[in-house]
């Protein structure tokens, strides 16, 4: 596997290095692409990684941001080479309290520039109509916007208040919703804007991890709180519990008429047309999932490790699906820290995926395809190992360390006894097959190949 590579940077601007690292941990997520495309992450701890072959490899992006934590990964839809990057933590960067609190740049991760407020990042959420206006929600100082990318910026909210998330109507980019914790009073609070953010009224004392808009009924948004999902009906004016009552609901994400949330235990639910599906994969948990993306049919989570249980390992890590939960793949690949911390630190570009970090930069993957891969099956002679086999089975072809492909296992009669996507190298679990011969096909969108094989 080749690797992650470091486009290495921090506060300090350390310039560019190319490095390889192993795996440690992952936490939330955002794309742009066609495809999936590039995907980045942001970690706890390691700053902004990218990937574009699937997860294989993980590199960090030049001259990347690096703190305690990147809570918030933003990509222009139009140009993906403007990326903004919100940081936590930053009193540990040169011995201040607070330092400016993103970083962004408008050339692909070339080059960065600190700006913002002094404050702790914990969310960005741009207007889905202008890229360029974006809402900051920071630990402490409130809430601010900027009309240019934060060049220069207003604080909407000041004092001692929490933001957790912003939410922004895309049929009505006034509608603004935030939820807040007012720190000094000890209150929570969902508060709604009708003018951009001039101003707020209080409408729920609901606490929100997150907010999130439907994607096609655009005057319902959804809450994800520790006691479970809320529903608003009138774009946020009025709650009602809804959905996973006393569950403690991390992240959301929600893709046509689908509502994905994820748990503080690491579990994933499918809301859609009245039904309430799991979709886990089989990851460690209990591990928070506080990151989720969707885009052309893949699902991406990524899982934290960190902030649980600081004196035990952190440990966590990016799986992707393409048929709804069914099957599961693990596409850390040898990212060398895998917690992602913050509310959408992964997010997809140009057939590249980018991780933020827990304090190490921004990683980046090199040869990301996500199922528009152009290697063709028709003349390849299935190579399998061990043949005859007894617990697992792997394909011993040289072929990309990235390819994802479909694979079936059929018994003598036709019967498919085993489905599931698997990446290239990846031994598959055949102890539940009883003794005789079989046949395996894979199969990507270029065609397909077999070969036979023997369980004793």
């Amino acid at each position: 596997m080749a690797g992650f590579t470091k486009f290495s940077g921090s506060a300090e601007l350390i310039p560019a290095t190319r490095k390889k690292y192993r795996n440690r941990y992952p936490t939330s997520s955002t794309t742009n692409a066609t495809d999936f495309g590039t995907i980045f992450a942001g970690t706890e701890g390691n700053g902004l990684q990218f990937t574009n072959d699937n997860g294989a490899t993980w590199s960090e992006v030049s001259d990347s941001t690096i703190c305690t934590e990147i809570n918030a990964v933003q990509v222009d839809p139009n140009n993906a080479n403007n990326i903004i990057t919100g940081l936590l933590g930053t009193y540990n960067i040169g011995g201040s309290f607070n330092d400016f609190s993103l970083y962004a740049t408008s050339d692909g991760g070339t080059n960065w520039t600190r700006k913002g407020p002094a404050a702790h990042a914990l969310c960005i959420t741009p207007n889905p109509s202008n890229f360029g206006t974006q809402y900051l929600g920071t630990f402490s100082q409130g809430l601010f916007k900027s009309n240019d990318g934060f060049d220069s910026y207003s604080n909407l909210i000041s004092g001692n208040k929490l933001i957790a998330d912003i939410a922004v109507s895309a049929e009505d980019t006034n509608i603004v919703l935030i939820s807040e914790i007012d720190l000094d009073l000890v209150q929570t609070s969902i508060k709604r804007s009708t003018d951009g953010g001039a101003t707020f009224t209080n409408v729920s004392t609901i606490t929100a991890n997150r907010l999130t808009f439907n994607t096609s009924y655009h005057d319902s948004v959804y809450a994800a709180t520790p006691s479970g999902l809320y529903l608003s009906t009138d774009n946020g004016l009025t709650w009602n519990a809804w959905e996973l009552d006393q569950i403690n609901v991390q992240s959301l994400f929600h893709d046509g008429s689908s509502l994905y949330a994820g748990t503080n235990s690491g579990h994933l639910w499918k809301l859609s047309n009245g039904t309430v599906i799991p979709i886990s994969g089989l990851w460690d948990k209990p591990v928070q999932m506080k990151s989720i993306i969707k885009e052309n049919g893949h699902i991406i989570v990524g899982l934290n490790g960190a902030e649980q249980d600081t004196t035990q390992e952190l440990s966590g890590s990016l799986w992707m699906t393409s048929d709804e939960g069914n099957n599961w793949t693990e596409i850390t690949g040898d990212m060398y820290n895998t917690n992602v911390y913050g509310n959408k630190v992964i997010a997809s570009a140009n057939g590249e995926v980018y991780v933020g970090t827990y304090g190490g930069g921004i990683l980046q993957s090199s040869v990301l395809t996500f199922g528009n891969e152009e290697i063709g099956l028709e003349n390849i002679e299935v190579k399998l190992f061990p043949n005859p086999a007894t617990d697992f089975i792997a394909i011993a072809n040289d072929l990309p360390t990235h390819l994802i492909f479909n694979l079936e296992i059929l018994d003598k009669t036709g019967r498919i006894v085993l489905s599931q996507e698997i990446t290239s190298g990846q031994q598959v679990n055949i102890q539940h097959l009883s003794s005789g011969s079989y046949e395996l096909v894979i199969q990507t969108g270029n065609g397909k190949a077999s070969s036979r094989f023997v369980v004793q």
